[in-house]
């Protein structure tokens, strides 16, 4: 089962042009950022609204993070370190699946 699944998500990674992965990355990253504003908003009531809470994900996900929003609660900040680790995992995946896609594009 899990050979199965494995070999199937790397069917559909291969066939990815570039454009399709950009795509791709842009989707995943709206939905987790909008879900984590979401958590944020509905745990932190540092947030006052959803757009900060969106800016916040979003500066936090992409490692900018500037500090004008943060985190005041615990349960906030357990959704904040998830974010971060996130985003520290999504950038060299983001990274590798562009760089494979150029080398086959290129073969």
């Amino acid at each position: 089962m899990q050979q199965r699944l494995e070999r199937r998500a790397t069917e559909t990674l291969v066939g990815l042009t570039l454009r399709k992965a950009l795509g791709l990355i842009l989707t995943v990253a709206t939905v987790l950022a909008i879900a984590a504003a979401v958590l944020e908003r509905l745990i932190d009531p540092a947030f006052d609204t959803f757009p900060q809470a969106l800016w916040f994900a979003v500066t936090t996900v992409s490692t900018v993070g500037y500090g004008d929003y943060v985190p005041e609660s615990g349960a906030g900040r357990v959704v904040a370190s998830a974010l971060m680790l996130t985003g520290l995992g999504l950038i060299p995946l983001i990274t590798s699946a562009v760089v494979s896609i150029l080398v086959a594009a290129e073969s």
